[in-house]
């Protein structure tokens, strides 16, 4: 074994708690034959008024000089093996000369990276969708720009069927060409994709207010499975079990004959999550949460207190990202059940790899003046 922001601040920051919030009926069109409601919540169970009180705060320090801002100027591959050897390379400079963002990863099975993400193009709307991908033993090349088409999700079934999705546009590659999917009857901004040998599920997300629908594809026709009253984060499916979580209590699952339930988690938002198999889930909600075989919830011990990021390993492995303490001293755990191994790589994200090779990506920053609003 082995020996998604654009400006950053770097302050310590006090985040109120909150009072229990009085539990809505589960929306309509929500998902069926659950007993758990589905109740909207923020990272760290804030209340808004928290969020705003925060915003508020960083303004005044910023005023005061007390806050240092930064901004991104670009991104490395970092590629570690598994006898400790690091080699880092830097993705091709953005076009726009603004920085960009790398928002995804995914890694086919015979090696080849594919990353999915954006240049920023400095002027108001949407920025230029990128791809880039690595052969094995070849070098970080882009192979995809899209103008105005930002991309936020990665997912293929091989090298050569490769999907990316971003708030208005589905791209597949069949190992020769790119071509742009019809999302005719898709409602809100598509955030995730995800599938199967013969499948294809995309989630779309709206903010005002928080809704989120998620879509399978029949034939080239978008079918609607489900809304829900929250914006979802994660999206993951494992034969023919799809999860889904978000800005809310639950966890949506669909069941092998079609059957959406709500699963009520012990934390109130998921980032990110990834399923293992039909019943077991790993989900990024501050702590790392683990489904267990009888569909209960309990917190994994990753040995990082606040976990932000999870992705697929190999089998029933995963890889989690977080942090030792906030801000800063940020690692990756490997592993599964209770059983990981830390690797504190430091401001990694972004993380896929083998049991002999992992790769992520870092950012780099230089200093930048503060956004006049930052709410």
């Amino acid at each position: 074994m082995w020996t998604r922001s654009r400006i950053a601040v770097v302050v310590a920051v006090t985040v109120a708690g909150c009072s229990k919030r009085e539990e809505p009926e589960p929306a309509a069109g929500s998902a069926a034959g659950s007993a758990a409601a589905v109740v909207p919540g923020n990272p760290n169970d804030a209340t808004d008024e928290s969020l705003l009180a925060t915003a508020e705060a960083l303004e005044a320090a910023a005023q005061r000089g007390d806050v240092r801002w930064t901004r991104t100027a670009g991104h490395d591959l970092m590629t570690f093996s598994k006898d400790g050897r690091l080699q880092q390379q830097p993705f091709p400079a953005p076009k726009h000369g603004h920085g960009d963002s790398v928002n995804d990863a995914w890694l086919a099975p015979d090696g080849t990276l594919f990353t999915a993400g954006d240049m920023i193009t400095g002027v108001p709307g949407p920025d230029t969708g990128a791809v880039h991908r690595m052969l094995p033993g070849g070098p970080l090349e882009r192979v995809l720009e899209l103008p105005e088409r930002e991309l936020w999700s990665v997912w293929g079934r091989s090298a050569s069927d490769v999907y990316a999705v971003g708030p208005k546009v589905v791209v597949h590659w069949n190992g020769a060409t790119w071509s742009e999917l019809p999302i005719d009857g898709v409602v809100g901004d598509i955030n995730n994709v995800t599938g199967t040998a013969t499948e294809l599920w995309i989630a779309g997300a709206n903010n005002d207010p928080e809704s989120s629908r998620i879509y399978r594809l029949t034939g080239t026709t978008w079918q609607r499975e489900i809304e829900v009253p929250c914006v979802l984060r994660g999206l993951s499916i494992v034969n023919a079990t799809l999860y889904a979580g978000g800005a809310c209590n639950t966890v949506f699952r669909r069941g092998s004959d079609g059957t959406w339930t709500n699963e009520r988690i012990p934390q109130s938002f998921v980032y990110d999550l990834v399923a293992t198999s039909d019943s077991v889930v790993y989900a990024a909600a501050t702590q790392l949460l683990r489904r267990n075989l009888d569909g209960t919830w309990v917190v994994a011990d990753a040995g990082l207190p606040r976990v932000h990021s999870v992705y697929p390993g190999r089998g029933a492995q995963i890889f989690a990202v977080g942090n030792f303490e906030y801000p800063g001293n940020s690692a990756i755990s490997f592993g599964a059940g209770n059983r990981f191994q830390i690797f504190p790589l430091g401001d990694c994200d972004h993380v896929t790899g083998t049991p002999d090779l992992l790769h992520c990506v870092r950012e780099r920053f230089e200093s930048s003046p503060p956004p006049p609003d930052l709410r």
